[in-house]
């Protein structure tokens, strides 16, 4: 049954490509015909999952960057269909059908809901988790929820190898409890970044943690003040990170940051410290964190109408205030903002989540109208009015006419949106 899931996987993958259209339907049908697909696989030595909550895409995308830079052939899911039809679909594309990947490296993006059942087919060489946020509660409950969920999930076992974000608490927490793997962390060291920042709860006594640098959210140098529990020593640190001159030093070499916010320095440090585990050079790294390249809503500049859009996708707080973050540090002129958000199975059911977005750094004098769509518009405009913006300055309209005001305004253009809003936006600005 394998190899007959196999060939009517390419057979779909096929008939997709001379459409035009990309799909995760080789791997659903696949899989449904063999649900243990996967394991059927001869994967490489090097096998690389990238999971948590923000930035999983991103980090691949680098990952792969650096590998292809070292001239190493590799499979990846970099676009972001991270599930295991998903996952499944990219197997099917790259295989022959002696199922022999024969690839240097298998570097996949894994959603944390899909990780578990993804590891009970495929045995990760090393385990990249870069953040949890709270994020999808109707799917993963709150951020410590899945925190516990992902410790229980992953095996105690010295493979996969675990690299860590030393300053995330949480992840912290499952390389305590999951000392059989030897766990890696990278980290920062730096002063603050003047982001918005909320403490958390040391997971041994539930007590605030105490914050001698707090750079993000709940991201920062860290102690329990009963002593419990604190931040690592990193194995990969950076230091001398400079957001305006987009780079960072690890070992006494200078590694670019491609865009100057602390959420991507963290991302190509992640991408970089999963490199040095391999031991790749670092003038390949370089290289890799180098090569310019787009990825959809990840601070993307669209132009429409001789109109550039500022474009970045925010599915939780933790990225939503990012995507504000970033917006501040270019207004300098009046400017327009599109908010979308849908309330898919995809973008999490509940809208509640925005009631936690620092929208009220962005009621500036030089806001000019904020345009709100999508199926959580009401609950947009409830945290908008709860958060001191003007009525008359938020106005409530269907995607294309909201893309409508946003790209024919003389003002700058700003745009965030969860996952299906973001596409169904992208989709009509195609059109």
């Amino acid at each position: 049954m394998v190899y007959i899931a196999l060939i009517i996987g390419k057979l779909i993958a096929f008939v997709g490509q001379l459409l035009g259209r990309g799909s995760s339907l080789p791997g659903k049908v696949a899989l449904t015909i063999a649900p243990q697909l996967l394991k059927k696989f001869k994967q490489p030595d090097t096998v690389i999952f990238i999971t948590g909550t923000n930035g999983k895409t991103t980090v691949t995308h680098y990952i792969a960057e650096i590998f292809a830079a070292d001239h190493q052939r590799v499979i990846t899911n970099a676009e972001g269909a991270n599930m295991m039809q998903g996952i499944a679909t990219q197997m099917i594309k790259y295989s022959p059908l002696n199922l022999d990947l024969s690839a240097f490296a298998i570097i996949l993006e894994v959603d944390e809901g899909t990780l578990p059942p993804l590891m009970a087919q495929m045995t990760p060489t090393l385990l990249v988790m870069n953040n949890l946020f709270a994020d999808q509660q109707d799917r993963f409950g709150s951020a410590d929820d899945l925190m516990i969920y992902l410790n229980q999930m992953i095996p105690h076992l010295k493979k996969p190898r675990l690299l860590l974000n030393a300053n995330d608490p949480r992840l912290v927490k499952i390389g305590n409890d999951h000392e059989n793997n030897a766990p890696l962390y990278y980290g920062i060291e730096a002063d603050d970044f003047g982001q918005p920042a909320h403490a958390a709860n040391c997971p041994i006594c539930q007590k605030q943690l105490t914050y001698s640098a707090h750079y993000y959210e709940h991201i920062g140098i860290f102690h329990c003040q009963n002593d419990h529990f604190h931040t690592p020593t990193a194995h990969y640190l950076a230091t001398a990170v400079n957001l305006t001159t987009r780079a960072f030093a690890m070992d006494g070499i200078t590694y670019p940051i491609p865009q100057d916010n602390i959420y991507t320095a963290y991302n190509a440090l992640a991408a970089a410290s999963a490199a040095r585990f391999f031991n790749i050079e670092p003038h390949i790294i370089q290289s890799g964190l180098k090569k310019d390249f787009a990825i959809k809503g990840r601070m993307d500049r669209i132009i429409v109408n001789e109109h550039e859009i500022f474009a970045n996708l925010a599915k939780n707080p933790a990225g939503f205030n990012q995507s504000i973050m970033a917006i501040k540090k270019q207004i300098n002129e009046p400017f327009n903002l599109l908010l979308a958000i849908n309330t898919r199975p995809a973008d999490g059911t509940s809208a509640k989540w925005l009631n936690d977005c620092e929208l009220h750094l962005l009621n500036i004098n030089s806001l000019q109208h904020v345009y709100i769509t999508g199926e959580a518009h009401e609950e947009l405009k409830a945290s908008l009015l709860a958060q001191g913006f003007k009525h008359q300055k938020i106005t409530t309209l269907s995607a294309d006419a909201a893309l409508e005001a946003l790209t024919h305004a003389d003002e700058a253009a700003y745009l965030i949106a969860n996952y299906t809003a973001l596409y169904e936006l992208y989709a009509l600005l195609e059109k």
